[in-house]
């Protein structure tokens, strides 16, 4: 007989004068629900396996990974000459990651510079038994006399190989730039003139800019004043030249005149020299020091007359003995 008494909370067997309290009923309770639970995620389960392709046959979270840190630094200045290389070395780590499930990883490196400088990766090929990482190194070599307006982007790029795929390509990037370097070459078709007592010379000076920039190039009479004290005059056509292309030039006149004569007369062969530094103003600004000296040769030969150019006097004479020579052959005729 079993009898039920709602009031009280439990159920009661008239069994072996047993019951069965509150506290058993509740732990039923719980493990009913528990039951539900479980049977619930199993039949879930089975509906995703059935509608979801096989993880294992579509190889899903089994294909490697590639990738490659920044290039370390991310920039160098890379100093050249105009007879010497330079030079710039980039550090990275490539790192793979992959389940023991794949075989070895074989990465191979490469790397190249947008301005067609030499580049080289070290290791160019890594194999990866297990994930990993390691170092490598990127060298580019810049060739000697490189403009300093020339900037180079470095790429390096990754790809691994296992048995039947390619992980996705992995890259790395920076930068090379050039120092500016400081030449300057002053040079002249004609460097010594004659002239006769108070004459005067216009000469040339082409002013070469053999740096790897754009310069500026000053120039200035380092002994004017010495030919003040003898009466000469030194004038240019500019004393500045600016935005001088690299291996271009740009020329200068240097006008040249001598000191007047007093009283008649003769000088043979007496030298005076015109002394000139050319400097390098962008060295200058950047508080670098580019100076070449250069000279001119001036050669005073022959008679000086007051108030005459010695110059004016030879034509004068020379037309007059033509003229002479010209009358004489009109009269044996």
């Amino acid at each position: 007989m079993v009898k039920v008494d709602g009031n009280k909370g439990y159920i009661a067997i008239n069994q072996y004068d047993g019951k069965i309290r509150r506290k058993t009923v509740r732990t039923m309770a719980r493990v009913t629900g528990l039951s539900a639970i479980v049977m619930s995620a199993l039949m879930l389960s089975t509906i995703l396996l059935a509608c979801a392709p096989s993880a294992l046959g579509q190889g899903i979270h089994l294909k490697p990974t590639l990738t490659i840190t920044s290039l370390n630094p991310q920039s160098r200045e890379v100093t050249v000459t105009p007879s010497s290389i330079g030079s710039a070395t980039f550090s990275a780590s490539v790192t793979v990651a992959k389940p023991p499930a794949v075989g070895t990883v074989m990465v191979s490196l490469d790397a190249t510079t947008s301005t067609g400088w030499a580049t080289t990766v070290s290791p160019s090929t890594i194999p990866f038994t297990s994930p990993g990482s390691q170092q490598i190194s990127v060298t580019v070599v810049v060739p000697q006399a490189t403009p300093t307006a020339s900037i180079g982007q470095v790429t390096v790029t990754g790809l691994g190989t296992y048995p039947g795929a390619n992980t996705n390509p992995a890259t790395a990037k920076a930068t090379v730039t050039i120092t500016q370097y400081f030449r300057i070459q002053p040079q002249s078709m004609q460097s010594f003139v004659t002239i006769g007592p108070g004459g005067q010379a216009v000469m040339s000076l082409d002013l070469y800019n053999r740096g790897n920039g754009l310069d500026t190039i000053d120039i200035e009479v380092s002994n004017l004043k010495d030919l003040s004290k003898k009466n000469w005059m030194v004038t240019a056509s500019a004393y500045e030249v600016s935005n001088v292309v690299q291996d271009e030039y740009q020329t200068i006149k240097l006008q040249v005149k001598a000191e007047k004569p007093t009283i008649i007369s003769y000088k043979r062969s007496e030298i005076t020299y015109i002394q000139l530094n050319v400097k390098s103003g962008n060295a200058g600004i950047m508080g670098l020091t580019e100076i070449k000296t250069y000279m001119f040769a001036i050669v005073v030969d022959g008679w000086g007359i007051p108030g005459f150019d010695v110059t004016f006097m030879i034509m004068a004479f020379a037309m007059v003995t033509t003229a002479l020579a010209y009358h004489k052959r009109k009269k044996k005729f």
